[in-house]
């Protein structure tokens, strides 16, 4: 990406996603306005922190992330997870897909959905990658793996679990995050099967506050192997230290 890509054509249309007869939340859509592109066929659903503490849709990550990828080309969504408690993650699990059953539902529908996660959001979208066939992998930025047991009243173990799939994935964090330290990032990144890759970005903490473009390179860059796969060769950043060798793979 030569340079940060204009907004100021992207299509936006807010709208209520059912999820089940009699429950809907809100999310809004964002697409280029020229669907005609190499990543026009391709959905990127963006998930947020956790709502307990203030966490939506318009959270700095997911929204940037949405607007961004869809002056690139890409239909993305936002949306709000329904439940503002704490909860097991299976609600938002059933939100995620609902969402993705929506976007296969288009008149023009995407062949391909990753999931793009931050922070509690990406607790949840890692976990949903196995959900449907359209789903190709997922992104988890900031993942807190440190504090799982507490965001999901004792049930990380079986997110976690249901995150560990054959599909391609990549983890994204900052080497001065709050909740999860590089240590424990590393061990947890390990233990995910191929294909992954992972990054440690340098200086940043786990909230991204104007440094949000980092992973919209980084992301991008990823995205682009997934499309167009390359032999060999690892995703290089001037802004991200990569991880241990041995801990980071590419597909």
């Amino acid at each position: 990406i030569a340079a940060l890509p204009s907004t100021s054509e992207v299509r936006r249309e807010a709208c209520r996603v059912e999820v089940s007869k009699g429950k809907t939340l809100r999310a809004v859509f964002f697409a280029p306005a020229n669907r005609s592109g190499p990543h026009s066929k391709i959905a990127l659903v963006c998930t947020h922190p956790w709502a307990v503490m203030g966490g939506d849709m318009n959270n700095n990550v997911p929204d940037f992330l949405a607007r961004k990828f869809a002056a690139l080309g890409f239909l993305t969504v936002k949306f709000n997870f329904r439940s503002g408690t704490i909860t097991r993650g299976n609600g938002e699990i059933e939100d995620v897909v609902a969402v993705c059953r929506h976007l296969q539902a288009l008149d023009d529908p995407p062949t391909s959905i990753y999931l793009l996660g931050y922070s509690y959001g990406s607790m949840i979208a890692n976990a949903c990658v196995d959900e449907l066939d359209i789903i190709k992998g997922f992104v988890g930025i900031s993942t807190p793996f440190s504090v799982f047991w507490a965001l999901s009243l004792f049930n990380g173990h079986k997110l976690l679990k249901k995150s560990h799939s054959s599909k391609p994935k990549l983890l994204l964090t900052g080497s001065e995050d709050n909740f999860t330290s590089k240590a424990a990032f590393c061990s947890r990144f390990s233990k995910f099967p191929q294909p992954r890759e992972g990054f440690i970005v340098s200086n940043k903490d786990h909230f991204w506050f104007g440094n949000e473009w980092i992973l919209l390179v980084l992301i991008y860059q990823w995205l682009q192997k997934q499309i167009q796969p390359q032999a060999n060769g690892e995703t290089k950043s001037d802004a991200a230290e990569a991880m241990p060798s041995g801990a980071v793979s590419s597909p």
